[in-house]
């Protein structure tokens, strides 16, 4: 048998609540949730605050440094002669960042090597392919490609761009077929003439020595096919070599309206080149 006392207790346990004490249980219920809920919220988001601070410590600034300006540093007149000096030291550092930077600015981009393509032993052969293929220029494009020189890697070609072949070409309405544009035509005409003219012979100071005027213009022909940048430097340092070597006379020779002796300057140079490699 059960005793009295603990028969109300179970009575007790399992007596239904009336409804105030079940409106009352709900908002405590709904006010525990809520203040669970808004902890879990703060939590997330300085988790998130702390992960971002992290990823912007470890991430590089963007852009140049700002530059350090001079400021202008009031001193009142009883400032002692130590504050003064502090102050002067200040104005140099900021006058000296922007010194060094005047003297040191920033690096320009250079431009790449430039490649004239309507020298004597280039154009024809675009000229052909145009020809050979004359409704596409792709066509033209991947024949030139294909060009090999006995002794070069790759083709004297490989740098040429459909974009280049567009510029110079234009297609006819009437054949529908590529044709060099007008703009162009005057200028083949003008090369074309010079090719002419510099292959009856060497001329100038080479007259009298043909073997050192081909050994340069081969040389020099073979370092522009393999990609070598030619400019009046090497284009000099090339010649002044081969002269020494096959013709030593040549800087013996007096020329000109003053007699000074002959002297493979960059002007020079520059001449040779844009008279026989365009």
């Amino acid at each position: 048998m059960v005793s009295g006392s603990r028969a109300a207790t179970i009575t007790r346990f399992f007596s239904p609540l009336s409804k105030e004490e079940v409106h009352e249980k709900i908002k405590k219920d709904s006010a525990a949730w809520q203040e669970e809920e808004r902890n879990r919220v703060a939590r997330n988001e300085a988790a998130k605050a702390a992960k971002e601070s992290a990823r912007l410590a470890l991430k590089r600034p963007v852009g140049r440094p700002k530059r350090v300006r001079a400021q202008a540093v009031l001193v009142p007149p009883n400032m002692g002669a130590e504050k003064q000096g502090d102050a002067a030291g200040a104005s140099n550092v900021g006058q000296s960042a922007h010194n060094s930077e005047q003297v040191n600015p920033p690096a320009k981009k250079q431009r790449g090597s430039y490649t004239n393509w309507f020298v004597q032993d280039l154009w024809p052969h675009i000229e052909a392919a145009v020809r050979q293929h004359p409704k596409s220029l792709y066509d033209a494009l991947f024949s030139l490609q294909h060009i090999r020189k006995p002794g070069r890697i790759g083709s004297p070609f490989d740098k040429l761009t459909m974009n280049t072949m567009k510029g110079w070409f234009e297609r006819d309405v009437q054949s529908n077929h590529f044709k060099l544009r007008k703009k162009y035509e005057e200028g083949v005409v003008t090369q074309k003439a010079r090719m002419q003219k510099g292959k009856s012979g060497s001329r100038g100071i080479f007259k009298d020595h043909p073997q050192a005027f081909d050994t340069i213009l081969s040389t020099l022909k073979g370092m522009r096919d393999v990609g070598q940048p030619m400019d009046a430097n090497v284009a000099q340092k090339v010649i002044l070599g081969i002269v020494q070597a096959l013709a030593p006379e040549l800087l013996l020779k007096r020329t000109g309206r003053g007699g000074k002796l002959f002297q493979v300057s960059k002007r020079f140079s520059r001449k040779f080149l844009n008279r026989y490699l365009g």
